[in-house]
C-alpha cells in the first residue's frame, strides 16, 4: 500500500473519546490503547467515525461510517489515513479490514487488495 498522506480540504480526523457509561470491557481496551475511536468533523459538526484495534503485528480497521449527506467528500478516506498514520507511528503498519459495498471501492483506490471472502452464517433460532 501507498504511504498515508494528510487529508485535503476541510476534512480532518481526531482521536475520539467514548462517552462515560460505556461497557467496562471497551473502556479497558481503550485505556490500554488497543481500541481507538476516530471522529471526522467539519466546522465542529461530526460527519464520520471509525474504529481500530491495534495489535502487535498490525491494525484491524473495525469499521466506520459517514453521514449519508456527507458521503463523497473524503471523510472516510481521511479516517483511513489517520488510522494508517497511527499504525505507522506504532511500528505496526500492517492494516486489515472487512470492507462493505461503500468502503471497498475507497480502500481499493488506496491500494488495499482482497485476500479472501468472509461468509457470515446466521442461525435463526
Amino acid at each position: 500500500p501507498r504511504r498515508p498522506r494528510p487529508p485535503r480540504g476541510r476534512a480532518w480526523a481526531e482521536r475520539g473519546r467514548r462517552r462515560p457509561g460505556t461497557a467496562a470491557q471497551w473502556d479497558s481496551l481503550r485505556a490500554e490503547g488497543i481500541i481507538q475511536t476516530y471522529l471526522a468533523r467539519v466546522d465542529g459538526r461530526a460527519v464520520a467515525f471509525a474504529r481500530s484495534a491495534y495489535g502487535a503485528s498490525g491494525v484491524a480497521l473495525l469499521g466506520g461510517g459517514t453521514l449519508e449527506a456527507d458521503r463523497g467528500s473524503g471523510y472516510y478516506t481521511a479516517l483511513v489515513h489517520a488510522r494508517w498514520h497511527d499504525a505507522v507511528e506504532r511500528g505496526t503498519p500492517l492494516l486489515c479490514t472487512q470492507a462493505g459495498k461503500h468502503s471497498r471501492p475507497i480502500l481499493e483506490r488506496l491500494g488495499f487488495v482482497s485476500l479472501g471472502d468472509i461468509r457470515v452464517l446466521v442461525d435463526h433460532l
